[in-house]
């Protein structure tokens, strides 16, 4: 059974970050859509910086919850589109706890990176560089004869054609 590579994994990201930059955008819009409608100009500037505040907090909990589909389903969005899933490393099909454990540790960074930016402490920035690093390196390995990225060997999962998988 065939492992699906760094490639068609990198596409599958893109299309991710299409999708969660379309949502994003679609958000924003019904904001400030919602935010003019039968105000004035000074209404419509302080429901904007109201907006962006807002935004500042609810930008990485949306790509964090983004994120999530992948837990909950095996396969992200891009992923889907693709026919693309997470299974076992045996190529059996994988479950909700494997699937919930891996996002959590691929959304690691992030979640570090998000208490970071709310926080002073130089030791949670710190936290967040190297866990970006280490996950950055780890899906490197993807390019590897295993196919599998470091999330991938810590749960012994593997990315294979949704239609592949077994049992």
């Amino acid at each position: 059974m065939e492992r699906i590579g760094f490639g068609k994994r990198l596409l599958a990201a893109l299309i991710d970050g299409l999708f969660f930059f379309l949502l994003l955008m679609i958000i924003v819009m019904a904001g400030i859509t919602g935010v003019t409608i039968g105000g004035g100009f000074i209404e419509m500037l302080t429901g904007m910086m109201s907006l962006m505040t807002t935004g500042s907090l609810l930008l990485p909990v949306i790509g964090i919850l983004y994120n999530f589909i992948e837990g909950f389903t095996g396969a992200s969005p891009g992923k889907m589109l693709l026919g693309i899933k997470i299974g076992n490393a045996d190529g059996s099909q994988g479950n909700q706890a494997l699937f919930l454990k891996r996002t959590a540790y691929k959304t690691l960074p992030s979640i570090i990176g998000l208490l970071a930016y709310y926080s002073a402490i130089t030791a949670i920035n710190t936290a967040s560089s190297i866990a970006s690093f280490i996950f950055i390196f780890g899906c490197l390995l993807a390019f590897g004869k295993n196919k599998q990225a470091l999330h991938d060997i810590i749960f012994k999962s593997a990315v294979y054609r949704k239609s592949s998988l077994h049992g």
